[in-house]
């Protein structure tokens, strides 16, 4: 009965109501699967990789036809772009399919979809695939060859770039391509790893001893999950899936639905949520107004005494980056002679520093200095609580060298922080600042915030590390 279904034509319908109709490619492939279940097992996993293979890939097999085809994809007929794709996929990643039979099978499957008219085209572009594979040079720049290689779009590899650096996001990208193992434990008091071994095999599933854990067990060869969970159901085993992605996930995920798909979210920040939000900013424009009025007497004091104390303006504005990578300039109350910009780009303050005026050692040992930051937060460059800004040559080192060092621009830098909180201000450890702003921006609260504003009074002002 199998016999009378042509796996290849299966395989074009489901492309087809994946790329053209925007069906989802696990429910419409689990369907068919689900329709079919009388095909051969050989049948079902040449279906499944095929359509698998050809939407992972599908960024560098468009760019393969693009090179080969005067007729580009986009301008294709859906039936004849959908059916070059995954004959394009057999061709470059299924070895076991002689390359004879993916053109001619293509040229068939054409003809039967009613475009006999076209079979020359796709015979011809096919075996052009098949002699210039080779030979096809695919760009130069990092993102465009980074997405055409794995097939992953430009823009996500670009953000990945700015959050994680170039050599990251490569092995971020290389890792979407690695075939994850179906990893399955027996539950030792429902079942022995024996005998759920033997069922498992008794389906036809080819079962692998963990080499770790003597009550777990690799699944290979078995395309029908859902009978896996059957089985394992039907021994009274509770089951649980484990996602494989610990070297991407390295904080707190969480599921949320993306127009029906389960996404998983590797890090829950609370501020991208649009009421959170707008109260975090409600309390930042109301908050700096009443600090600036408080302060005023306090600012005005010490704008007398810088322009006293040094030749040059009583603000300094230094740029810094701020919330999604923007350049902002923050403003401070000078406290260093003037300088050069070359000479300013060489390094931070350290102790007992030449350039700091007198003022200026009290303005930063008080933090002083920082309140016209509140004319910043005023404006929306930065909140009364996040992480501390950095300027942008720094950034650039930092997100090199430290982890996860970008995930502080997903909110806006604040007068105070965390860290500051805890001491980590001034020539302090880089990184455990970021560990504990990557813990603030995950576990913000307004009563965090409230926490911390308070901790700033009592012991953020004055510091060992300010000078």
């Amino acid at each position: 009965m199998g016999k009378q279904i042509n796996e290849r034509e299966v395989v074009l319908e489901i492309l087809m109501e994946i790329t053209e109709n925007g069906a989802y490619s696990h429910k419409i492939l689990g369907d068919v699967l689900s329709k079919y279940q009388y095909l051969e097992k050989r049948e079902r996993a040449f279906i499944t990789r095929v359509v698998e293979g050809t939407l992972e890939h599908m960024i560098e097999i468009d760019y393969i036809l693009n090179q080969i085809s005067k007729t580009k994809v986009k301008k294709m007929k859906p039936v004849i772009r959908n059916l070059l794709r995954s004959s394009v996929y057999q061709l470059k990643y299924m070895d076991s399919v002689p390359d004879h039979a993916v053109c001619s099978e293509a040229v068939k499957l054409a003809v039967r979809k009613g475009f006999s008219g076209l079979r020359g085209y796709v015979n011809g572009v096919l075996r052009n695939v098949v002699r210039k594979m080779d030979e096809i040079e695919y760009p130069k720049e990092d993102v465009q060859r980074l997405s055409v290689k794995y097939s992953v779009p430009e823009w996500i590899l670009s953000l990945w770039k700015k959050e994680y650096g170039e050599e990251i996001t490569e092995k971020m990208a290389a890792d979407f391509q690695k075939e994850k193992p179906i990893t399955i434990r027996c539950c030792m008091n429902r079942v022995t790893p024996e005998v759920l071994k033997e069922k498992l095999e008794a389906e036809g599933a080819k079962v692998e001893a963990h080499p770790y854990l003597p009550y777990a067990f690799y699944l290979s060869d078995y395309d029908y999950l859902e009978g896996v969970v059957d089985i394992c159901e039907k021994s009274g085993v509770h089951t649980k899936f484990i996602p494989d992605y610990s070297s991407l996930i390295p904080s707190r995920p969480y599921t949320e639905d993306l127009m029906g798909l389960p996404v998983i979210n590797i890090r829950y920040v609370p501020l991208t949520n649009t009421g959170n939000m707008v109260i975090k900013r409600a309390m930042d424009i109301v908050g700096s107004i009443f600090g600036i009025i408080i302060t005023s007497p306090i600012m005005l004091i010490s704008a007398i005494l810088v322009k006293l104390s040094s030749p040059g303006p009583v603000i300094f504005k230094q740029e810094r980056v701020g919330l999604h990578n923007k350049p902002f300039y923050m403003y401070k109350f000078r406290s260093m002679a003037m300088q050069t910009a070359a000479e300013e780009k060489k390094g931070w303050t350290v102790r007992n520093d030449p350039r700091v005026t007198g003022i200026g050692k009290v303005l930063r040992r008080t933090s002083i200095d920082e309140l016209p930051q509140l004319f910043n937060i005023l404006k929306g460059d930065m909140s009364l609580v996040g992480p501390r800004p950095e300027r942008p040559q720094f950034v650039e080192k930092f997100k090199e060298e430290i982890p996860r060092y970008m995930v502080k621009h997903q909110v806006r830098p604040g007068l105070t922080g965390w860290a500051q909180v805890n001491g980590l201000r001034g020539d302090s450890s880089i990184k455990k600042r970021i560990e504990y702003d990557i813990y603030y921006i995950e576990n913000w609260t307004i009563g965090f915030d409230i926490k911390i504003i308070l901790m700033t009074f009592f012991t953020g002002f004055i510091n060992k590390n300010a000078y």
